[in-house]
């Protein structure tokens, strides 16, 4: 009797600590649609999702105007939206557990000159002026310019990177990646017990942000993008990139959007 009775206490005291964990591991999806003024779908705009503990994470809409965040922590969520050509937008939108959906329009915004500088013939903003920079200076191992991008006209990014020196293209589960031509790297990811070797896949950084590894290189439309830069290797970086916390002995792809 008394062995019942203390059975029952402890499973009364355990299980809502068990219900507590499993609410804890829940998470949140957000899908969120970006409409212009005429209710058409914004295609590639950049959303940044920033979480009350500071993760920030950064995706484009697709040929629809979604995009999907998953993994997010329930609660208030600061959004941020901009496209080139229109107004950005700064929200806060609360999401619970499981699947949240929102609506957000962004507006056409007049083109103004405010905070620019002319080179030759073409308006840079200071945000681009250390990619000139170093463009000038030969700084990178490959650079792929507005005008290169101009003059191509690619579908896609990618195709800009097609033939460059040092890297290959390769498709990860529908994420196209540049491979470097330096080998593989050892990874404990690839064998549990020991370490592995796995593809060198460069990682991309863009406007100085690192994305998370196997970032889709073809997530950016090239009429948003101002220039490219490769670097082979970590003994290319220059200092204000080689700070970034990052493995980047397979060496880095920065790639800078135009100014809005």
């Amino acid at each position: 009797m008394l062995g019942r009775w203390m059975r029952a206490l402890c499973l009364g005291i355990l299980t809502p600590i068990v219900q507590l964990a499993a609410q804890s591991d829940t998470s949140a999806v957000l899908e969120l649609r970006v409409l212009d003024a005429s209710d058409q779908a914004v295609v590639g705009a950049e959303i940044r999702v920033e979480s009350s503990r500071g993760r920030t994470v950064m995706l484009r809409t697709d040929t629809l105007g979604l995009v999907r965040f998953s993994g997010l922590t329930p609660g208030a969520l600061q959004v941020q939206a901009r496209r080139l050509g229109m107004d950005r937008a700064r929200v806060t939108l609360r999401v619970a557990s499981g699947h949240n959906t929102y609506s957000l329009r962004l507006e056409s915004a007049a083109i103004q000159l405010v905070g620019v500088r002319v080179v030759g013939d073409q308006v840079v903003s200071p945000r681009l002026d250390d990619f000139e920079r170093r463009r000038a200076s030969g700084a990178a191992s490959a650079v792929i310019s507005r005008e290169d991008i101009e003059r191509v006209n690619p579908p896609r990014l990618s195709r800009m990177l097609r033939g460059l020196g040092g890297l290959q293209l390769a498709d990860s589960s529908g994420s196209i990646v540049a491979v470097s031509s330096r080998g593989a790297k050892p990874s404990r990811a690839a064998d549990r017990v020991g370490f592995g070797l796995v593809q060198c896949v460069m990682r991309v950084v863009i406007d100085g942000i690192l994305m998370p590894p196997l970032s889709n290189i073809d997530a950016l439309v090239p009429a948003d993008v101002h220039g490219v830069e490769v670097f082979n290797g970590p003994a290319r970086l220059p200092p204000e990139l080689a700070g970034l916390r990052t493995d980047n002995w397979c060496g880095v792809i920065a790639i800078w959007t135009r100014a809005h």
